[in-house]
């Protein structure tokens, strides 16, 4: 069983986005930026993010950049996430989003995020085993083939596992992968 757990954000102290929803619309701004600023000539003008345009306009962070674009194009679970979020099909209940999406192989993967609106780092932590747990009890019980991306809700927090895994099972049920009972 491949589950990957998400974390609630990203780097601070290099003002990227705290939420992985944001860091992925960042990576997505950045490429652009990254094509349009090594593209000949270069097109800066195209370049619309202030932040991104004063990186790319400044040789001083050139190493960084290098370092950022090969990061983000060679990440295997960017491209993963993002992939699943602009093409997945999403239903969502009262405590969980899930994103899915065919993946072409007999394998499922599963991403968990939960982010700080749902609480601090010890919520989010129980809430991510939880998740995980449901899952790993019943991950035979899903079909295989699938990208899958679930997203704990805010009124998640404070709620056991019999919760979790009822909203897991739904879900699942909601987007026709669940094969149990």
């Amino acid at each position: 069983m491949k589950i990957l757990m998400i974390g609630n954000g990203f780097d601070l102290e290099h003002e990227l986005p705290t939420k992985y929803t944001q860091f992925l619309e960042f990576v997505t701004r950045f490429k652009y930026a990254y094509l349009s600023a090594n593209s000949v000539p270069k097109r800066l003008y195209d370049i619309k993010d202030d932040y991104l345009k004063t990186i790319f306009e400044n040789p001083e962070y050139e190493d960084r950049v290098v370092a950022l674009h090969t990061f983000t194009e060679n990440n295997v679970w960017i491209n993963y996430f993002q992939k699943v979020y602009k093409s997945g099909k999403s239903y969502a209940n009262k405590y969980l989003v899930m994103y899915v999406l065919e993946n072409g192989t007999d394998i499922t993967r599963i991403g968990i995020s939960v982010s700080k609106k749902v609480g601090n780092s010890i919520v989010r932590h129980r809430l991510t085993r939880l998740i995980r747990e449901a899952c790993r009890l019943n991950y035979n019980s899903i079909r295989t083939g699938y990208d899958i991306v679930i997203i704990s809700r805010a009124a998640h927090k404070g709620k056991g596992f019999a919760d979790t895994q009822s909203a897991l099972i739904h879900i699942c049920k909601l987007h026709g992968i669940y094969r149990g009972e």
